[in-house]
C-alpha cells in the first residue's frame, strides 16, 4: 500500500487510531491486486507445470513408485530455490 494512501484507510477506536500498512483484503480490489502480484512472481511457470489462484499454489508434478507417489524434485526446484524478496521493489 502506497504511504499516501495510508492515511485514507485510517480507523478510530477506544484505544487510539490505527492506519493499515500493508493492503489489507476486504478493499475494491485488494484481491485482483495480489492475484496480479502472485501472477507476476509465477509468470514463467503459470500454466506449464504451476497453477495460482490467490493463495492457492499448484505445482503439476509427480513421480510415481511402487512406494509412495511424491513431487518430482526437477519440476518443483525452481519454486524450492525461489529466494523470498528482501526489498520492496523485488515483490
Amino acid at each position: 500500500m502506497s504511504e499516501d494512501d495510508e492515511e485514507k484507510m485510517a480507523f478510530y477506536t477506544d484505544q487510539g487510531t490505527y492506519c493499515y500498512t500493508k493492503m489489507p483484503f476486504g478493499l475494491k480490489n485488494a484481491e485482483a491486486t495480489y492475484q496480479r502480484l502472485v501472477d507476476s512472481a509465477f509468470q514463467e511457470k503459470l500454466g506449464q507445470n504451476l497453477e495460482a489462484y490467490f493463495d492457492d499454489i499448484v505445482i503439476k508434478s509427480y513421480v510415481e513408485t511402487l512406494e509412495e507417489i511424491r513431487a518430482n524434485p526437477k519440476k518443483t526446484k525452481d519454486v524450492a530455490d525461489m529466494q523470498s524478496p528482501k526489498i520492496l521493489k523485488e515483490m
